[in-house]
């Protein structure tokens, strides 16, 4: 079935390809007999089907997602490249943890920029090969060493590290306020943590934005109906893509800051970054606009000295 549609996606007409959409939704339901009676598989045989079509219907993706499908070597020349973004932020002769580092690019990046040494950690030990690649490829092999590990419990003593990076990773790790906690316990004293995030209610933060084109489908759908569009949508990384969301913290600005205060970090450093740079003018909005509207909320915190 999913290859006739395949077959049909371009030549047949509109019509034609929803029914088979609705034949082939139908189908999935009968076979996994969890949904109840008739009633409540139409249901979700109709919300699927609206969530695509609604899809169909939306602007071309205004968030680019590049990695999606590549190779974990191409991944981690795109995160070394993207990782420039951080360019302000000093390095020089530091202990550096890249918390969540993914294929390893962003830590070869730090390591290249005078840092006395770098750990990447991440969960997930599928990337990490093409990161120790890149590290020796970019000749920076002897100052950067890659760590399987969870971000709830860190495998680093007290005071560890001068510098921690969790870039878009606060909103990847279900328990913030623990991670955090973590985060301060390896620090050393006046040690700072950089971290960026999209607010739950910025339209794209479902991360889903390369399968499902509905700005706040996260909000519009339930979480079922998101899941089984993503697993008919023949996407590369599908099963990437639902542990990603089914993980995601829902963290937004708001609770953010009373994380940070509840933990006496200082803020060194703030800023609210729009998807585009017509909307600046957003600065001088409230903060629930800004939930709304603001791609990134970017933080610099420093562990205060112990009085």
């Amino acid at each position: 079935m999913v290859i006739v549609l395949l077959v049909l996606n371009k030549r047949a007409p509109k019509s034609l390809q929803n029914s088979i959409l609705f034949i082939l939704h139908e189908s999935q339901y009968r076979e996994r007999g969890k949904h109840g009676g008739r009633e409540d598989r139409l249901k979700a045989c109709f919300s699927e089907k609206f969530c695509i079509m609604l899809s169909k219907l939306c602007f071309k993706l205004p968030i680019p997602r590049p990695f999606i499908g590549q190779s974990t070597d191409m991944y981690c020349e795109e995160e070394r490249r993207t990782a420039k973004n951080l360019e302000k932020v000093n390095f020089e002769n530091k202990y550096v943890l890249d918390l969540g580092c993914g294929c390893g690019g962003q830590t070869v990046y730090f390591a290249q920029r005078k840092s006395t040494f770098v750990i990447g950690l991440d969960i997930d030990k599928t990337g990490l090969s093409a990161g120790i690649l890149c590290a020796k490829n970019n000749k920076v092999n002897e100052k950067v060493d890659f760590v399987v590990g969870d971000a709830l419990h860190l495998p680093f003593r007290e005071s560890a590290f001068e510098m921690i990076v969790a870039n878009h990773v606060v909103e990847h790790v279900p328990q913030v306020l623990e991670t955090l906690k973590q985060c301060k316990w390896i620090l050393k004293q006046n040690g700072f943590l950089y971290t960026a995030f999209p607010s739950w209610f910025y339209p794209y933060a479902g991360h889903l934005c390369h399968v499902i084109a509905v700005p706040w489908c996260h909000f519009l759908f339930s979480k079922k109906t998101l899941i089984n569009v993503v697993s008919l949508s023949m996407a590369p990384s599908i099963s990437h893509t639902i542990w990603q969301f089914n993980n995601l913290s829902r963290i937004t600005i708001r609770r953010f800051r009373k994380i940070v205060e509840s933990l006496d970090f200082e803020t060194v450093f703030y800023e609210e970054k729009p998807p585009l740079r017509s909307l600046s003018i957003l600065r001088f909005s409230p903060l629930f606009v800004k939930e709304f509207l603001v791609s990134n909320a970017v933080y610099v915190l420093q562990k205060r000295n112990a009085i």
